[in-house]
């Protein structure tokens, strides 16, 4: 096998690493700021009070009935017109062909629009402000209310491009509780992290913070390659972990055990030996990933595995994980070739032969690549999720921080439009593979990776739209957009009887949309309400700026 790795793919993993590691550092750092501002001094004190205000909100929702919509819902072969929808008690209670009467109920007038399921994005990173970095790293701790008013205003972003759901695949934690204390904000769900000890990403991590950041890894027991690269591996000063631990509460059946007790969702797992010219970190073992694998079965958890070039995917194959967490843009050796080489192709049909879902993640890439584009915070949609004192710091000399970091890789300086080149030709090839699964039908999931590294590009929410026009883009039909923003998701992570589709029983998580969403993707920029809960928000009370009248 082929393991020659380019140095921008060095780059780009490592982009990767920053956003996973500080993403789960800025838990602490971000959510004991503004806990502390808020009065609470713990999180059980703070999920009290979730708890308290979402029963105050269920109280507070009237019952409500849309009149005469018409429903798209993956479940219908066709869009169903003139519908009356009854809500109450946060859930759909009735549908009918002919009115619904009830003197008590708030009527919305749905003539002439849609009645779609609310979206889930099944890749976001709800942790510290785009383009301040996290933690150390960057520039959070130099503007904390920056950051502040950024993680108030994040759940509304969302929302405001139709996201009601949203799975963090890092979650947990009090930066987590912080995001659902807000009045306003999509469902959550989360994995449970379970790297290997040693291994990516905790080789990253100070010692201080590895058992912090990461109190579910897995020990696995050095093999002969292992110890061939002990040497090299050790030189690296965050690579142990701090403190002595018993194995035995950390083997994959003990984790796994763990992680369930926690509400998880899913367990996040992570195939990787390396980028760059690298390949001798320690990876985990395809035996653990079957015991993963294993026990995740027997609690109803959905194994979702960071693999993001073709040498690490085919490991996640071979082993059947669930869910590959990233799509295939690192083609390793066979980069240059001009269409899907056969051994990429061999590799997705094995994909959808054994029935292995991917979130395509397609706006890592054009994140990184529209830090170079003066447009990208001159665009009136991505201004409507973001805080004007942020839009203002984003035009300073000082925002460039990340981009220069990026544009000097190597030691070499490059234009801005070579930067854009480059991540160009990296995002055509990684639409070549979604085009190719798209043809035969591929259940893809929606999940954008929101915001993938400290790049200032990816807003909440409208990341979820962007990703939509970048399957659309790649190829992918407009319906099977739709079903990867709602059944797919739902259905890949075991909550499909709450959601996903627009039927009596289910949560109330919808959208009322000017357009029809199999018709045309600005379906998911006409939305007129939001329904969370039952509750029917305007869309504009959602905006950032909506917060300053």
């Amino acid at each position: 096998m082929l393991i020659f790795r380019q140095p921008l793919y060095r780059r780009l993993t490592l982009i990767a690493v920053v956003g996973v590691i500080l993403c789960l550092s800025i838990k602490l750092i971000t959510a004991k700021t503004t806990f502390a501002a808020k009065g609470f001094t713990s999180v059980s004190n703070l999920q009290s009070a979730v708890r308290l205000k979402s029963t105050e909100i269920a109280k507070s929702v009237p019952r409500v009935i849309i009149k005469n919509v018409t429903l798209v819902s993956a479940h219908l072969a066709k869009p169903l017109a003139h519908q009356w929808v009854k809500l109450e008690n946060g859930r759909i209670s009735q549908i009918s062909d002919t009115p619904i009467h009830d003197k008590d109920s708030l009527v919305v007038d749905g003539s002439g629009q849609y009645l779609t399921p609310g979206l889930m994005d099944s890749h976001v990173h709800i942790g510290g402000a785009p383009g301040l970095g996290y933690g150390d790293y960057g520039l959070a701790k130099k503007y904390p209310e920056l950051v502040k008013e950024f993680s108030v205003q994040q759940p509304r972003s969302f929302l405001y491009w139709g996201v009601t759901e949203i799975l963090e695949p890092i979650g947990g934690g009090e930066g987590q509780a912080f995001f659902e204390s807000q009045p306003l904000h999509p469902d959550v769900m989360h994995c449970g992290a379970a790297p290997i000890n040693g291994g990516y990403p905790m080789l990253f991590m100070p010692k201080d913070k590895q058992l912090e950041n990461f109190p579910t890894f897995i020990h696995q027991a050095r093999n002969d390659q292992d110890q061939r690269y002990q040497d090299r591996i050790h030189q690296h000063k965050h690579t142990s972990v701090s403190r002595p631990y018993d194995p035995y509460l950390h083997t994959p059946e003990k984790i796994v055990e763990k992680i369930a007790s926690q509400g998880a969702s899913c367990i996040k797992l992570f195939i990787e030996d390396g980028f760059g010219g690298a390949s001798h970190w320690p990876n985990i073992s395809k035996e653990n990933i079957l015991r993963i694998k294993k026990a995740a079965d027997q609690y109803g958890l959905k194994v979702l595995a960071h693999a993001n070039a073709i040498d690490m995917q085919q490991i996640a194959v071979e082993t059947q994980v669930d869910i590959i967490a990233h799509g295939l843009w690192n083609w390793l050796g066979y980069a240059s070739h001009e269409d899907v080489h056969p051994e990429i192709a061999k590799h997705l049909d094995m994909l959808i032969e054994k029935k292995i879902a991917m979130q395509p993640t397609m706006r890592v890439i054009p994140g990184l690549k529209e830090m170079f584009q003066e447009e990208t915070i001159n665009n009136p949609e991505f201004n409507k999720v973001t805080p004007q004192s942020l839009l203002d710091w984003y035009q300073t000399d000082e925002a460039q921080w990340f981009p220069d970091e990026v544009r000097h890789e190597n030691g070499q300086s490059k234009s801005n439009q070579s930067m854009i080149q480059d991540f160009a030709w990296i995002e055509q090839r990684g639409k070549r593979v979604i085009n190719y699964l798209a043809q035969k039908d591929f259940p893809f999931l929606l999940g954008s990776d929101y915001p993938s590294s400290p790049t200032y590009a990816n807003q909440p929410g409208y990341t979820t739209y962007q990703e939509i026009l970048a399957m659309e883009s790649a190829g992918v039909s407009l319906k099977q957009i739709f079903a990867a923003a709602t059944i797919n998701n739902a259905k890949a992570f075991n909550i499909d009887h709450a959601y996903g589709t627009v039927e009596v029983g289910k949560k109330a998580n919808l959208l009322l949309l000017e357009r029809n969403p199999w018709e045309t993707s600005e379906a998911y920029n006409s939305i007129k309400k939001v329904i969370l809960h039952g509750r029917v928000i305007d869309r504009e009370l959602l905006a950032a700026d909506s917060r300053s009248h």
